[in-house]
């Protein structure tokens, strides 16, 4: 779809000034003149979308058997911009990120995600604000590590690293974490990764609980979890392989298979509902797919062996497929 498909279907969710820097993302349009004021600057960051190793990028499994993550970014953004008209924005995850750097601008913040969608909105949009703070002149590593400290250290709020790391870096990603360290190995794009892109949807299932109590549910169930936490890991490891192989039907066993143990970890993962929509959807079209993020709601992903079948199905059971596209880029600032 063109640019101005996408903002003529899309109005009313962006602002004149989100519209340019968009397509100054895309199409390398000149800024100046264009938004009133040559000197805002907007940073942009990507969501993402994991295959597997969810999880293990959370302590104390990261620090005590190491992580790893493996998922693309995509093509739904976190933005951050200078305010020019005195607003700002008062949240505690903006507050705590100007707190570290001293900061105290005037920064206002929009989201393509709801809240609680599973695609790492918080932590994406923590590189944003960074970025945009820092100019993007700060090393991803160093941007990704922040933005996970503010989240966990200064904010107390639990979680993985992954999603600051695909926002920094974007591309498709398999990343490893230690202790206190983390590896990005870069997966290059092939006409095989382009195909598992146009036969993936997402669908939003609906609102889910506080991923915070989700991860703290596991948490409590850490030492039992070990077990599979490494089988999930394997699973990810195995992905990677299976992409590399170009093997649709093996790649999309794996998913299923990682969605199964992600389940085993909490019964908050999951709901009856979410359980009974992807067995269906299985049934009509889908070859596999998982919830993203902590769980229990927010986005489904599916990887479709007839994606027309599996659109009319899911319209057909009150939702609406959303087609996705693969962001090789990550952080940007512009302006």
């Amino acid at each position: 779809m063109s640019l101005e498909r996408y903002f003529a279907r899309h109005e009313r969710r962006f602002t004149k000034t989100r519209i340019v820097v968009i397509i100054a993302k895309y199409d390398s349009v000149n800024l100046s003149g264009r938004i009133g004021r040559a000197n805002i600057m907007y940073c942009v960051s990507p969501l993402r979308i994991s295959f597997g190793g969810g999880n293990t990028d959370v302590e104390p499994y990261r620090s005590n058997r190491g992580g790893v993550s493996f998922g693309v970014a995509i093509n739904k953004y976190t933005f951050a911009r200078h305010s020019s008209n005195g607003r700002t924005d008062t949240s505690d995850l903006v507050d705590a990120i100007k707190k570290r750097f001293l900061c105290s601008d005037n920064i206002v913040v929009d989201s393509d995600a709801p809240s609680y969608s599973g695609l790492g909105a918080s932590g994406a949009m923590a590189v944003s604000v960074i970025g945009l703070i820092t100019s993007g002149k700060m090393p991803l590593k160093d941007i990704a590590r922040i933005a996970f400290n503010v989240e966990r250290d200064d904010l107390c709020v639990a979680g993985g690293f992954q999603d600051q790391v695909w926002a920094s870096f974007g591309g498709m990603q398999y990343i490893e974490f230690g202790d206190d360290r983390f590896d990005v190995l870069p997966m290059a794009r092939t006409p095989f990764i382009d195909l598992i892109q146009d036969r993936m949807l997402l669908v939003n299932v609906g609102p889910r609980e506080d991923g915070i109590q989700i991860h703290e549910d596991e948490k409590r169930r850490t030492e039992d979890n070990f077990p599979i936490l490494d089988s999930i890991k394997e699973i990810a490891n195995e992905e990677r392989r299976a992409i590399r192989a170009e093997d649709f039907n093996t790649f999309c066993s794996l998913l299923h298979d990682s969605w199964m143990y992600k389940k085993m970890l909490s019964p908050l993962v999951s709901r009856n509902d979410i359980d009974e929509f992807y067995d269906n959807a299985r049934n009509n079209g889908a070859a596999a797919g998982k919830l993203s993020g902590a769980g229990n709601g927010g986005f489904m992903m599916f990887i479709a062996n007839d994606i027309s079948q599996l659109k009319t199905f899911v319209r057909d059971s009150g939702y609406e497929p959303e087609p996705v596209k693969f962001e090789w880029s990550g952080m940007k600032v512009v302006g």
